[in-house]
């Protein structure tokens, strides 16, 4: 995920074996609904494993 310096996400992807998905859209679709603080400077990207049984 990126989040830009308004704390509002400005992507989010999904890797394999998600990727190119029904599952993977939904989950990049949750994610870009994320928010964090306002910041100053630069996007910010982070990353997260999850797992979905």
């Amino acid at each position: 995920m990126t989040f830009g310096p308004s704390g509002s996400a400005q992507g989010a992807s999904v890797g394999p074996p998600f990727a190119g998905t029904a599952v993977g859209s939904c989950a990049e679709s949750a994610f870009r609904r994320a928010r964090v603080p306002p910041f100053t400077g630069s996007p910010v990207t982070v990353g997260k494993t999850f797992f979905i049984r």
